[in-house]
């Protein structure tokens, strides 16, 4: 029969993909498998394949690719009828989904797995991509960053720091003073020591410094201070995102502001310092070297 030949065939594909240049194997398999009735395949482990297979389509910059592919693993376990069955697994593909539709502008599908995610997720944590995401949706199809900042202040907020929609001097005075201890009298240079680590709230933070940056309705220094200081004591702590070059820059930029060039040039250097951590995230790497150029270009230090 047509349907076991065609499973019999994405089999022997996954076997020969195990070496350089192989990987098209994979992409085949997966299509192969995703033709066939929901019966005829494991529901679980063709998810899995389709989530794997959506990384590789990443890391070659087919997004679309990437899409499609964590779509028909979110259908293959909806078809089953278990979508929940495997509780962590529909949790890992749904945090994938919810990026990914979002970066690419479809929002009604983004909006609909943060709902489920939302329904059906048991801790805070397990939330935590979908709210973020909830909150940077609605900061793009309504550009009111003011309410955005609210929001996602809302979201971080939850876990603990407590930081004011509008902070007062003494706030501001106190962040500035727990950064000095914790940088110990040293300069925003010995952060290249910190080690690289993935950590998702380092996206919300940044997202909320942006909405604070580009508002034009309203000035947020002391916010985006308070922000940035606590940022700087997150990543003493717990290592540095990807986002953090980019974010710690906005530091910078408070700086300029006030017309402390050296300051904001002292900032820029670290910044592009930290950058080179970060190489191999392209788009990270050019938006955030061109943003420190385009404010210190004539101060900066080459590294």
């Amino acid at each position: 029969e047509k349907d076991d030949l065609l499973l019999r065939l994405s089999l022997v594909l996954q076997q020969l993909a195990k070496g350089p240049g192989t990987e098209w194997c994979l992409f085949v398999a997966v299509d192969l498998l995703n033709s066939l009735p929901s019966e005829k395949t494991n529901c679980n482990d063709l998810a899995r394949l389709n989530m794997r297979v959506s990384v590789i389509a990443r890391n070659r910059g087919i997004v679309e690719k990437q899409n499609d592919l964590l779509h028909e693993g979110l259908q293959c376990l909806k078809s089953s009828g278990k979508l929940w069955e495997d509780y962590n697994l529909t949790l890992s593909l749904l945090n994938k989904v919810i990026p990914c539709d979002r970066d690419l502008g479809y929002y009604d599908k983004a909006t609909a797995a943060i709902n489920e995610v939302l329904a059906n997720a048991k801790t805070l944590d397990d939330k935590f991509i979908a709210k973020v995401n909830q909150f940077m949706i609605k900061r793009d199809t309504t550009r009111d960053y003011g309410t955005a900042i609210e929001d996602g202040l809302k979201v971080l907020n939850l876990y603990g720091y407590n930081i004011p929609l509008k902070p007062t001097k003494a706030d501001v005075v106190k962040q500035e003073m727990k950064v000095k201890m914790a940088l110990k009298n040293r300069s925003y240079s010995c952060l290249a020591e910190i080690p690289v680590q993935d950590d998702p709230i380092f996206q919300l933070f940044a997202h909320i410094c942006e909405c604070a940056v580009f508002n034009p309705n309203q000035s947020h220094e002391r916010l985006l201070t308070v922000l940035l200081k606590r940022l700087i004591l997150r990543v003493i702590d717990k290592g540095m995102g990807k986002e953090f070059p980019s974010t710690f820059m906005a530091l910078g930029l408070t700086e300029l502001k006030k017309g402390k060039v050296q300051a904001s040039t002292e900032i820029a250097n670290v910044a592009l310092l930290l950058l080179e951590k970060f190489k191999s995230e392209k788009l990270i790497y050019a938006r955030t070297k061109m943003i420190i150029i385009n404010c210190c270009g004539l101060h900066l230090q080459s590294f």
